[in-house]
């Protein structure tokens, strides 16, 4: 399954590269509502897209209906 959990326009002259960084908070973007209505975060892989570019990662985390702390990611242009 495919969701956007976020979305930030940047503007590039044509062959400028530079390097974002945002924050992925775990509890709130890789998590699920579990039958009882409490969202649900389990361990797994997740998949991070950004243009044309993809990055697998692992959440390793317990699975847990807790808060759990943010993850951070970069990906960085060529």
């Amino acid at each position: 399954m495919r969701l956007l959990k976020h979305f930030e326009k940047q503007e590039f002259q044509p062959g400028e590269s530079r390097e974002m960084t945002f924050t992925i908070q775990p509890q709130q973007s890789l998590s699920y509502p579990a039958a009882d209505g409490q969202r649900l975060l389990e361990d797994g892989f997740f998949t991070l897209r950004v243009g044309d570019q993809q990055r697998r990662f692992r959440y390793a985390g317990t699975t847990t209906q807790a808060s759990a702390s943010p993850v951070q990611k970069a990906i960085g242009g060529k």
